[in-house]
């Protein structure tokens, strides 16, 4: 009986959850304070299949938001690189089973279940071009774009063709100016103007 309630307690909040919890909000949820028994209760929900572990101190359903899932893992961290550029149309589809981040802190990836969440270093004086909805922190496509540009200049190759994949038509030119004097090094803004077509 106390299984069925478990399963059900997790279906009536993994729409708002976007199919993710932390340990925290499932002891809450199951309003649990002893750990073994907590973990008792997650051990029965994953052996079903209702849970999956994501990494350390992560639980998602079967379907769950990739992008929820890169903010709780790192709250400061924001959606860029092809994952905007894709849902913004400016390239084609990329697998849906990954998602790239930019975060003032360290490089680091996360993997389970067949996803990916990706995070990578940018300094703070560049975190810019970003807003947030439903929760998710992500990047405007002109600053995807950029990131894509500096990172591929720094040895982190693009997944698509810079020169060939690109709907240029997509991007705001006067705002990819304005970005672009935010920039310090002369070798990416030249690199940056020549693939973007800029003057």
């Amino acid at each position: 009986m106390k299984s069925i309630d478990e399963v059900r307690s997790i279906e009536r909040l993994r729409r708002s959850q976007r199919g993710v919890f932390s340990l925290q909000d499932l002891r809450t949820t199951f309003d649990e304070p002893h750990d073994a028994a907590l973990h008792r209760r997650l051990n029965r929900l994953l052996d079903a299949g209702v849970l999956r572990r994501f990494g350390s101190g992560f639980y998602v359903t079967e379907s769950f938001d990739l992008g929820v899932l890169s903010q709780r893992i790192a709250p400061e961290s924001a959606v860029s690189f092809e994952t905007v550029l894709a849902q913004e149309l400016v390239i084609g589809p990329r697998p849906a089973n990954s998602v790239s981040c930019v975060r003032s802190g360290r490089s680091a990836t996360f993997s389970a279940q067949g996803a990916s969440v990706v995070f990578h270093h940018l300094a703070p004086d560049l975190r810019f071009g970003e807003t947030s909805k439903d929760g998710v922190r992500r990047t405007d496509a002109e600053k995807a774009m950029l990131d894509v540009l500096a990172f591929h200049l720094r040895g982190r190759r693009a997944l698509f063709d810079l020169h060939g994949d690109v709907n240029l038509e997509r991007l705001d030119r006067k705002r990819l100016v304005k970005y672009l004097a935010r920039y310090s090094n002369p070798k990416f803004v030249a690199f940056a103007r020549q693939v973007l077509r800029l003057p």
